[in-house]
């Protein structure tokens, strides 16, 4: 008979996530011990309570800043089997659950369940922020999350295992990284005085410069954007392109000094928003890598996944504003589906079938 397998799915796009082989023999032990729950300080600060009536299991996380606490549903599946996921919508929540919501549900999608690799007795980390900010932050998914350049990601484990404060540059901008809470800390950009959440993160990003730019570097910091995928690329209405991190020092002294450093072209357009406000607050010129997403299993997750229930226009607005890259043929097709109901939901399997 196979061993059990325990994993979590996703909230907003219903991605099975295998825990960790470690995570699985002792989460596998305390339900045979017929513990109510088990604590898993590896799987942000999660504590997976087992429903032994019958019912599902569910996975809760602790709310950390403003960040709301999590709920996932969890299951002890068998590798290879497929399970149906049910998208809830009651007006507060929205979610993919393995429980059926008390109405009909309007979209199902079928997940298939895979073992994590044996090989992978710890999950990896890497450490990441959020594009969201302020109350926004309780909307993220993992699209939202960005990876740090390595060298970053290993300065900041350094400082978050000695819970102490780093003073880290990227670029021609200074951020201090501290406040830790458990995975979560937040950074402080020194120059805009935005503060966003960063965390120990459970996947490795593989971060690619969109095509259109590898060939250029940054004016302002001269390195190319190719070896700097993990930042994000600002272009101006004069069309030059920049790390937003490096543009912001000629952003932020406004009047006849907010100038293009290429062509002198005014840039009394463009502002600071996108790094004080959500991600829908930045025009639509900031690129951020084009990533695939790796589980701690091995296993690759779209990030086009993200939109498991959203307007057009929300994904359009979301994806043009900084949260990713949208290639011109992909928004072709979206701007195509304009005669759909503006405010109408769309759930995962249709955003896959449609726009990947």
């Amino acid at each position: 008979m196979a061993a059990p397998i325990w994993g979590s799915f996703e909230r907003n796009t219903g991605t099975w996530t295998p825990y960790s082989a470690a995570e699985n023999r002792a989460i596998e032990s305390a339900f045979v011990r017929g513990d109510a729950n088990i604590e898993l300080p590896t799987c942000f600060n999660a504590v997976l309570h087992f429903n032994r009536s019958g019912g599902n299991h569910h996975q809760l996380t602790p709310a950390v800043g403003s960040k709301p606490p999590g709920f996932r549903s969890v299951l002890r599946g068998t590798a290879s089997t497929k399970v149906t996921l049910y998208w809830w919508d009651d007006g507060y929540a929205r979610l993919w659950k393995l429980d059926m919501p008390p109405n009909p549900a309007q979209y199902t999608q079928e997940v298939e369940i895979y073992a994590p690799e044996a090989a992978a007795a710890e999950p990896g980390y890497t450490w990441q922020w959020c594009d969201l900010i302020g109350n926004d932050l309780a909307h993220a998914v993992e699209l939202n999350w960005h990876a740090y350049a390595p060298e970053h990601g290993d300065e900041i484990e350094a400082a978050w295992s000695q819970k102490s404060i780093l003073q880290l540059v990227i670029g021609l901008t200074g951020y201090q990284i501290g406040d830790w809470q458990g995975i979560y800390g937040t950074q402080r950009n020194q120059t805009t005085g935005c503060v966003r959440q960063v965390r120990r993160g459970r996947y490795s990003v593989e971060a690619s410069t969109p095509e259109a730019y590898r060939d250029d570097s940054c004016a302002l910091c001269t390195e190319t954007f190719a070896d700097t995928p993990q930042w994000p690329i600002r272009r101006t209405p004069c069309n030059h392109a920049f790390h937003y991190t490096c543009l912001q020092h000629i952003l932020r002294q406004g009047g006849r000094a907010n100038r293009c450093p290429m062509c002198r072209q005014s840039l009394a357009g463009m502002s600071l928003r996108g790094d004080h406000g959500s991600s829908s607050s930045v025009a639509c010129s900031m690129h951020t890598s084009a990533s695939s997403i790796v589980s701690g299993s091995g296993s690759s997750s779209s990030v086009a996944s993200a939109g498991s229930a959203m307007t057009h226009a929300d994904y359009l607005a979301m994806m043009r504003d900084g949260v990713g890259y949208i290639s011109q043929a992909h928004e072709a097709q979206h701007q195509q589906q304009a005669s759909r109901p503006h405010n109408e939901a769309m759930s995962q399997m249709e955003y896959l079938q449609r726009f990947t």
